[in-house]
C-alpha cells in the first residue's frame, strides 16, 4: 500500500467497510482517553472492566478527531475489532518506512538502551516503555505522520508471556537488533528463563545485524551477524573502557575516543556502547554520536541522582528485578557513605516471589535497610535492624523522620509506585 493521508477513508479501507461520514484528516492516536492531543483518533477498545467508549466524550472534549470502535457512536467509525485494525494500520505505517528501523529488547535496560541510541544518533525513538504490540503500532504510525519515515528509527520491544515477541517482531520488521540481557522478568506470564531466552533471542533472527550484550552473550550462538558488546576488561566485539566515575556521571572510552555520560552503572555504560557500535557500523559521524551523549536526559527514575545540601538520593524507582536491584546497590556503593536502602516489591516473578525477595538479603550488609510491600518483607525478615512496612502509607511518618546523610536508593516496580516515596523524602525537612 502506498503513502496516503492518514485519515477516515484510511481506516474505511484498512477495515473494508464503506465509510458513512467522512471525519476527515487526523494527526495522531490514542487509545487512553486521557493521554488523547487534539486531532487525534481515539481507538475505543473493550477493557478488562470496561468499554473505551465510555470515554468517548471526555477523548472528544481533549480534541479527538473521531473514533474507531466496535459500539456505535455518532461521531465513530463502527467496525468489528478496533484493536486489530490500530495493528493493521501499524503494519500500513511500517511498510511506508523506509529507514532502518533499530529495536532493542531485553530483560533489563530496554528504555535506557533506546535512549542512548536514540541520543547518540539523533533519530526519533517511541516514547517511555511504549513497548507493547499496540504502542508500538501508535509509534509507527505517528513517525509516518510527522513524515520521518526516512530517518532511522529505534523502537523498545518488551514482553510478558509467550508469543508476543512473534507479534512484536512481525510489526517491526527490525533492520538492526540490541539484545541487552536475558534474566529472571515477568516469570508470571513467561514462567522460566528458558522461556525468558527464548521468547528474548527470537529478535536475532532476521535483521542485517543484531547487537548482544557481553550479559545476554551466554545464551546465543555467535554467527556473521552477531556482534557482541560490553566494558573493558571484556573480549566482546565493542568495548568501552570506564575512565572516571563520579556523582555527575561516567568518562569512557570507545576505540581511542573518550567521551561523557551523565549517569553512572556498568549497565549505562554498556548502553553508550552499543549506540556508539550502531553509529560505527551505520556510518554516523563517531566524534559527533559520542559528543551527544554527554546531553542525554533519561526518562525520570532510571539510577538518576538528585543532590540534596547534605545527601543524595539514587532515584532508580520506574521498576525493578533481582539483577536491577544488584545493578542498582553497585552504583550506591560508590556514592558517598553512608548508604540506605528503601526496596519494594518486584512484581510479576511468580510463583517463586518470595525466593526471589529473599535472595537480595545477602546483599544488604552494612546498609541501613526499609522495605515496603507484601513481598519485600522477605528482604529484611532476617536482618534485625531492617524497617519494613505494609505500604508506602504506613511508612509515610518514618520517612519524614529519616536522618538524611550520605546516599539513599529508591527502588522498586513500577505499579509499587515509588515516586511517592521520593516525594515523601524531598518534602521532609
Amino acid at each position: 500500500m502506498t503513502t496516503t493521508d492518514f485519515d477516515s477513508q484510511l481506516i474505511a479501507k484498512i477495515a473494508n467497510i464503506e465509510l458513512e461520514t467522512d471525519f476527515g484528516l487526523a494527526s495522531g492516536v490514542s487509545f487512553h482517553s486521557n493521554r488523547v492531543k487534539k486531532g487525534d483518533i481515539f481507538f475505543a477498545f473493550a477493557g478488562e472492566n470496561s468499554h473505551g467508549i465510555k470515554y468517548a466524550s471526555q477523548a472528544l472534549e481533549r480534541g479527538a478527531k473521531f473514533i474507531v470502535s466496535n459500539i456505535a457512536h455518532d461521531k465513530a467509525i463502527l467496525v468489528t475489532d478496533p484493536a486489530q485494525i490500530l495493528m493493521d494500520l501499524g503494519h500500513w505505517a511500517r511498510a511506508q518506512h523506509s529507514g532502518n528501523i533499530i529495536a532493542v529488547t531485553g530483560s533489563a535496560g530496554k528504555t535506557s538502551s533506546k535512549s542512548f541510541i536514540a541520543s547518540a544518533l539523533a533519530i526519533p525513538k517511541s516514547p517511555g516503555n511504549f513497548n507493547t504490540p499496540l504502542a508500538l503500532a501508535k509509534t509507527l504510525i505517528e513517525t509516518i505522520i510527522a513524515k520521518e519515515q526516512k530517518q532511522d528509527l529505534v523502537l523498545e520491544l518488551g514482553i510478558d508471556h509467550i508469543g508476543e515477541m512473534d507479534i512484536l517482531l512481525n510489526l517491526a520488521k527490525p533492520d538492526y537488533a540490541v539484545l541487552t540481557l536475558i534474566a529472571e522478568s515477568h516469570l508470571s506470564g513467561l514462567k522460566s528463563l528458558e522461556n525468558i531466552a527464548k521468547e528474548k533471542k527470537k529478535i536475532l533472527n532476521g535483521p542485517k545485524m543484531s547487537f548482544v550484550s557481553s550479559d545476554a552473550e551466554q545464551f546465543i550462538r555467535k554467527s556473521s551477524n552477531i556482534k557482541t558488546y560490553g566494558i573493558f576488561p571484556n573480549n566482546a566485539d565493542y568495548l568501552s573502557k570506564i575512565i572516571k566515575q563520579d556523582s555527575s556521571g561516567q568518562i569512557l572510552e570507545f576505540e581511542g575516543l573518550e567521551f561523557k555520560i551523565p549517569v553512572l552503572s556498568s549497565a549505562m555504560a554498556k548502553a553508550a556502547t552499543v549506540a556508539l557500535a550502531l553509529a560505527k557500523e551505520l556510518n554516523y559521524d563517531l566524534n559527533k554520536a559520542a559528543q551527544r551523549l554527554a546531553g542525554l536526559r533519561l526518562e525520570p527514575g532510571r539510577l538518576e541522582i538528585r543532590k540534596h545540601a547534605n545527601y543524595l538520593i539514587l532515584d532508580d524507582s520506574y521498576n525493578s528485578s533481582p539483577i536491577a536491584v544488584k545493578e542498582a546497590l553497585k552504583v550506591l556503593a560508590s556514592l558517598p557513605k553512608p548508604h540506605t536502602v528503601i526496596l519494594g516489591d518486584m512484581l510479576e516473578l511468580g510463583p517463586n516471589s518470595a525466593k526471589y525477595h529473599q535472595g537480595l538479603s545477602k546483599y544488604m550488609s552494612n546498609l541501613k535497610l526499609i522495605t515496603i510491600g507484601d513481598n519485600a518483607q522477605f528482604i529484611s525478615k532476617d536482618i534485625p535492624k531492617a524497617m519494613h512496612f505494609d505500604s508506602i502509607k504506613s511508612s509515610q511518618e518514618y520517612l519524614k523522620s529519616l536522618k538524611k546523610e550520605g546516599s539513599i536508593l529508591i527502588k522498586a516496580s513500577r505499579g509499587m509506585k515509588f515516586e511517592k516515596v521520593l516525594s515523601i523524602l524531598e518534602a521532609a525537612p
